[in-house]
């Protein structure tokens, strides 16, 4: 509220930073599990820097930002001070954390790596800034921020009509998050998620599961706040399906590599009744504490999040070692 939002703006952002925080309480099971692969775990915000600073510069640490992002996210920017320091990160390189939430340009360059995705237009408050000719002349459109996460300005209409209505819905996105926004050609479907941890037993791989949250078509911000603390798939609540699709996992995977994606990461598609797969977005911080996530660890590691994250902090410690000594 002091940066100017109104007190139910500033509530969807708190929600939207919460996510963060979420991982607080798991934070004890993951320090006991973390201590039994001797490593010594210190959780602390950006903003304590006499905590973190002296620690980034000490000998054998290894950063793991929890964040990403340069909106309301800001944990990108100690990861590239870490990265000017050659301190081991945990996660993606700098770069990827700061591109990761520009969904614009995550698309321009998975559509350069020959991965399909949706026709898609940028707009600043109604004006175009890339051309509107690559949206269809017919069928519905879908409207969303082009930074924010966690549903934050998505709602029941965001998939509109036309174009008129598309444009007005971008100024509103300003007016309320200022914030571009993203026209795309709507894709009928079911979001798909695809999750990935290196627990560095040579063999890691991706894992897409199916997600419905509700009959609209679409998940919104309120269907976001209903899930995001939910620790497992809850029938009743959201439809969590494994899905063995090779289009789906082979495009995540030439994403991955082509975005030099590290040691955990997720992505969102479209699968498409058509069964074509359509990418969407990327995070190389995900929430690890949400359902989807947890879900995977135990179907395809076969563990909890406390003992994944341990093996996996250990295995990108040894990676990060052998790199260096090269």
């Amino acid at each position: 509220m002091d940066r100017g939002y109104s007190p139910e703006v500033a509530d969807e952002i708190a929600f939207y930073l919460a996510q963060a925080s979420d991982f607080a309480m798991l934070e004890p099971d993951v320090r006991s599990a973390l201590a039994e692969e001797g490593v010594a775990l210190t959780n602390t915000t950006l903003d304590d820097r006499d905590l973190w600073l002296p620690l980034l510069c000490a000998s054998g640490t290894m950063l793991w930002p929890l964040t990403d992002g340069f909106a309301y996210y800001r944990g990108s920017f100690a990861s590239s001070l870490a990265a000017l320091w050659e301190v081991p990160q945990f996660g993606s390189p700098p770069a990827v954390h700061h591109l990761c939430q520009d969904k614009f340009r995550c698309l321009a360059l998975a559509r350069a790596l020959a991965v399909d995705t949706p026709a898609t237009a940028l707009i600043e408050n109604g004006e175009p800034l890339s051309p509107l000719d690559v949206l269809p002349n017919e069928g519905p459109l879908f409207v969303k921020p082009a930074t924010l996460g966690a549903k934050i300005g998505i709602d029941t209409d965001s998939r509109t009509d036309g174009l008129a209505a598309a444009l007005d819905r971008t100024r509103r996105i300003w007016a309320r998050y200022r914030d571009r926004a993203l026209i795309q050609s709507y894709l009928d479907g079911d979001d798909v998620r695809v999750s990935f941890l290196d627990i560095g037993d040579g063999a890691s791989q991706p894992a897409a599961y199916r997600v419905r949250t509700t009959a609209r078509g679409f998940p919104t911000l309120a269907d976001s706040l209903r899930i995001t603390q939910l620790r497992a798939a809850d029938s009743e609540t959201v439809d969590l399906e494994r899905l063995d699709h090779p289009g789906v996992l082979q495009a995540a995977r030439r994403i991955a590599r082509g975005f030099d994606l590290r040691d955990y990461w997720s992505m969102d598609f479209r699968l498409a009744s058509d069964g074509r797969a359509w990418f969407l977005e990327l995070e190389v911080c995900p929430a690890i504490t949400i359902y989807d996530f947890l879900t995977y660890l135990r179907e395809v590691h076969g563990c909890e999040l406390p003992q994944a994250i341990a093996r996996a902090v250990s295995a990108a410690w040894r990676q990060r070692q052998a790199r260096s000594s090269r």
